[in-house]
């Protein structure tokens, strides 16, 4: 069986923020706990309020010897400038990361043994310059029956 998952989630700052009544805020409230939130944290996404903005697409291949998966992740971390005032992005005040991952899992004998590779590039990080970052895993896990 193969599968695609697409999720893309986007919390930067409308161009209603600039409202005088403060339109377009996300999430904002008081001391009441109330909206999508459980017990006051936010329910959803690995990325959100503070994130800005993510997306991931990835394709899930399943086998009775296991799976793979291909993913590619899109993570706006931080953003720098004054948007809110001006309504005008400028150049490099963004601090976005691209990452790409093949992951593969493998059913042996009542173990799963799983490995996986993503490389990441981060873009303006920490609004300084560029980076890299290679990620490896390997994982064992048995499965009681």
């Amino acid at each position: 069986m193969t599968a695609a998952r697409f999720e893309l989630i986007n919390f930067q700052l409308p161009q209603l923020v600039r409202a005088p009544r403060g339109e377009g805020e996300i999430y904002v409230h008081g001391l009441i706990r109330q909206g999508h939130t459980y017990r006051g944290q936010l329910l959803g996404a690995n990325v959100g309020v503070g994130a800005a903005a993510g997306s991931t697409l990835a394709i899930d291949h399943y086998t009775p010897l296991g799976r793979w998966t291909l993913s590619w992740v899109r993570d706006l971390s931080q953003e720098s400038g004054n948007f809110p005032l001006v309504g005008i992005r400028e150049p490099r005040t963004m601090d976005v990361s691209h990452s790409l991952g093949l992951e593969v899992t493998r059913l042996i004998r009542g173990f799963d043994v799983t490995t996986g590779l993503t490389f990441v590039r981060d873009f303006n990080r920490d609004f300084v310059s560029d980076a890299s970052n290679l990620n490896a895993i390997v994982g064992v896990r048995y499965n009681l029956r």
